[in-house]
């Protein structure tokens, strides 16, 4: 089993400031966090293409298929953040907020999807401090990884 850990120097927005931000501005947001985490630990697995408005719809479907095709076999991805906040937010707030590390983790191709049956988000309770988001990320090898983790984390359908 593969184990990364990435440090963000900012703190993940809340999910009322997330919800306020421009539409045109959210996918450059999650770019960012993507690029983030292509720059610390490299690309994952499941390579994705962010291809925007720049192909028409079949040419953007040839392209996922492909990609997909070079695939290894799907598995549970478990990513465990802990924050350091200005302020504590309530859980909606905090849960809600992780959206664009998410997303950037999915676009950096470290999860199938950010959909519970591939991806475990594990939160851990907000620390006051200076703003610092840190995220672990358990990437399954071999069936008796997946077993494993399983048993630390639960099961994938929680």
């Amino acid at each position: 089993m593969k184990t990364y850990t990435l440090e963000f120097d900012l703190a993940t927005p809340s999910q009322n400031e997330w919800d306020r931000t421009n539409k045109f501005r959210k996918p450059k947001i999650m770019l960012e966090y993507r690029d983030a985490i292509l720059h610390r630990i490299g690309e994952g697995p499941y390579k994705k293409a962010y291809l925007g408005n720049k192909f028409t719809k079949d040419v953007k479907h040839k392209i996922v298929t492909e990609l997909r095709s070079k695939w290894p076999q799907k598995r549970l991805v478990v990513a465990e953040i802990y924050s350091r906040r200005p302020r504590r937010l309530d859980a909606d707030n905090y849960y809600g907020g992780c959206k664009p590390l998410w997303d950037g983790l999915q676009w950096a191709g470290w999860c199938v999807t950010d959909h519970v049956l591939w991806l475990q988000r594990v939160y851990h309770d907000q620390v006051i401090g200076d703003p610092k988001t840190v995220m672990q990320i358990w990437l399954p090898q071999s069936d008796e990884d997946d077993a494993e983790l399983k048993r630390k984390f639960g099961d994938r359908n929680v």
